[in-house]
């Protein structure tokens, strides 16, 4: 018994692998980024209300942030846009000084203003030529491409540039306006205040429309125009971050030129003189009387009472 017993023994080891199931089973691998993934679809976390308000939070102070450089970048474009503008005024003044002057001296005189004006217009376009080429033509066209993303932002070389290539250029005569140079400048300056503050391109883009609309408003004195200058030309859409920014870039920038320029409006109309009745054409008194410009129906007025009463006994003899 012994011999059967330890063959019993041996033969009790169970071994589940050994015996064939009657039903097939199949088994799958599954990854962990597939159960994850079920997971994370059974089981969605709700919404954070917390989250949301920590959100909002968070874009307020980026907004006030945001509107806090635009003061200080507005203020810098309406010092540097009033003092070209008051550079401008005095190389108008020098100008019509030398041409003043260059009568007295016949074609010598007609030759030197030629030659002095360009000789600037030369310098001018040597300097965009070699420093900066983006500081060429107006200066608006390149900034709404580069709000537009068409092309890349130009460096800060190109403010001085255009500051001096725009006196030159528009002090010697040549038929420019001054608000392309202040909107060019303007950005100019708030692309460097960004880069030093390490700015994203969507700061970015807010703060350089914001500083082109006070270069603007700086260069015609008109805050309201330097506001729908950014709406309606530069972005062309209403966005409130860009809106704010520009408001607050306007509230120094206007306060700030009008401490160098003064307050005065830039377009000065003289009141005009109306001409009076006496300056009417012989007989317009007697054309256009109260009696053709009645109206049917109306109350008459004291003379027409009078009037009626003068002619009322004659109307009453001829009934009788």
């Amino acid at each position: 018994m012994g011999p059967f017993c330890g063959r019993l023994q041996k033969s009790s080891h169970f071994d589940s692998s050994q015996v064939a199931s009657p039903f097939p089973v199949q088994t799958a691998m599954i990854s962990k980024d597939h159960l994850l993934r079920m997971l994370s679809k059974d089981h969605q976390p709700a919404v954070d209300i917390k989250d949301e308000h920590r959100q909002f939070a968070d874009e307020r102070r980026g907004l006030l942030g945001l509107a806090a450089m635009a003061l200080i970048v507005g203020a810098a474009t309406g010092c540097v846009g009033a003092i070209f503008r008051l550079l401008l005024v005095q190389a108008d003044q020098l100008r019509d000084t030398m041409i003043i002057w260059a009568h007295g001296h016949e074609i010598w005189g007609f030759l030197f203003i030629v030659g002095a004006c360009g000789v600037a217009t030369l310098v001018a376009a040597g300097m965009v030529r070699q420093f900066s080429p983006h500081a060429a033509g107006s200066g608006i066209p390149h900034v709404e491409a580069v709000l537009h993303e068409q092309i890349p932002p130009a460096p800060f070389r190109l403010v001085p540039v255009k500051f001096f290539g725009g006196l030159l250029a528009i002090g010697s005569g040549l038929a420019l306006g001054r608000e392309g140079p202040t909107v060019q400048i303007g950005a100019g300056i708030a692309v460097f205040a960004a880069r030093v503050c390490q700015l994203s391109w969507a700061n970015t883009r807010v703060l350089l429309a914001a500083a082109a609309g006070a270069g603007l408003a700086t260069a015609f004195n008109a805050p309201i125009a330097g506001l729908v200058f950014v709406l309606e030309e530069l972005v062309q859409k209403f966005e409130q971050r860009i809106a704010v920014a520009a408001l607050a870039a306007l509230a120094t920038a206007i306060p700030v030129a009008r401490l160098f320029l003064g307050d005065a409006p830039d377009f000065r109309v003289e009141p005009l003189n109306y001409p009076g009745v006496e300056s009417a054409p012989q007989g317009f008194d007697r054309v256009f009387t109260p009696d053709l410009l009645e109206v049917p129906g109306a109350l008459p007025n004291d003379g027409d009472a009078h009037r009626g009463a003068a002619h009322a006994p004659m109307l009453h003899g001829q009934r009788a």
